[in-house]
């Protein structure tokens, strides 16, 4: 099952985005990336404490492929981790998956880094969720 922040998944399109958080405040100018030859663009919703990635589809639409929550956002993933959840909770809720490798004080992955759930802790609190492929 795939990874999700309470309606958050990836490749949402734009129009379920809109549905969910309403209109970005900001947006970043399209960008071809060189690593996987898509379009890219990044949106931002700063009061919600959410930034996504957008990759462009064949059809020209938009879709997630990235997506980071930081304060004050309140959305969890499907195994009830959010933002301030401590450390411990994370490795109980995700033992299974967890990537010895990538673990330190102030990260712990679930999955991989090539797909998969990076929390970015301080003081074994919970400051960031990122859902993706953080590297090529």
């Amino acid at each position: 099952q795939q990874e999700k922040l309470d309606q958050l998944s990836l490749g949402l399109s734009t129009e379920g985005l809109s549905q969910i958080l309403g209109n970005p405040s900001e947006e970043s100018t399209p960008t071809l990336w060189g690593a996987d030859g898509l379009t890219h663009k990044t949106i931002k919703y700063p009061k919600e404490g959410v930034e996504l990635d957008l990759v462009q589809k064949a059809d020209s639409s938009y879709s997630v492929n990235m997506i980071t929550i930081t304060a004050p956002c309140k959305f969890k993933t499907l195994k009830g981790i959010g933002i301030d959840s401590d450390a411990q909770s994370i490795k109980s809720a995700y033992s299974d998956y967890i990537d010895i490798k990538e673990l330190s004080e102030s990260q712990i992955v679930a999955g991989s880094i090539y797909g998969g759930i990076v929390f970015r802790l301080e003081n074994q609190k919970v400051k960031s969720i990122f859902i993706g492929a953080s590297a090529e």
